[in-house]
């Protein structure tokens, strides 16, 4: 087990590939690190319901840390409960190891933020519409030509913890949402962004994704 990477408290994804083709994935969050090649993890939820995995199943599993995106393969080896909850307990298969996937976690997001216009030399609040480890979707109040590079300036709540993420970012998309008030559509990509950054923007979706589906009783 990758202990400076994988600590207990991490996010997981199981994904289950079906027979069909089909995949579907539930989240859950490692618990306990046994030894080197077992763990135990929450059982999942959907709909307030407990998901009783099949024992002996063999499933692929994403775990977001702070450090990245880490994947392998694992078998579920047993269920148990404690108290009022229920857990499980998986046999790593394959090595752990780290994962691109960075460009597939978006998340439509309401939130403010704010640029700095490197032409102008002045910082402008804008609001997000959706966020990526790519880059921002957002409404802007004045209207940026493509092209034009901003730093954009990001603070996210992970964990009751604020992380702030600054970068630099062009302009490749623009339109008017409302002309009438200068409101414009702007479509902005991370220039280089380094992965340390990218992570925390990856571990703030994937946080709020969790809290919706609470919120949702998935």
């Amino acid at each position: 087990m990758e202990e400076k990477t994988l600590q207990e408290g991490s996010k997981m994804e199981i994904i289950d590939h079906r027979a069909n083709g089909n995949k579907h994935t539930y989240y859950s969050v490692m618990t306990y690190i046994l030894d080197e090649s077992t763990f135990d993890a929450q059982a999942p939820l959907e709909k307030g319901i407990v998901v009783a995995l099949e024992i002996g199943r063999e499933y692929e599993c994403f775990f977001i840390t702070i450090y990245g995106l880490f994947r392998c393969k694992v078998r579920l080896e047993s269920r148990y409960v404690e108290g009022d909850l229920h857990f499980l307990r998986f046999k790593v298969l394959t090595a752990i190891a780290k994962h691109q996937r960075r460009g597939f976690f978006r998340m439509d997001a309401i939130a403010d933020f704010r640029y700095y216009n490197n032409l102008t030399n002045q910082w402008q609040e804008a609001t997000t519409q959706n966020i990526s480890g790519n880059g921002i979707k957002c409404i802007t109040h004045e209207e940026l030509s493509k092209g034009t590079r901003v730093t954009c300036e990001l603070k996210l709540e992970i964990e009751k913890k604020v992380y702030t993420v600054t970068n630099l970012a062009e302009v490749i998309d623009t339109g008017a949402a409302d002309p009438v008030e200068r409101r414009f559509e702007t479509r902005l990509a991370f220039i280089d962004i380094p992965m340390p950054k990218q992570d925390i923007i990856i571990k703030y979706i994937y946080d709020e994704q969790r809290k919706r589906l609470k919120k949702e009783g998935r």
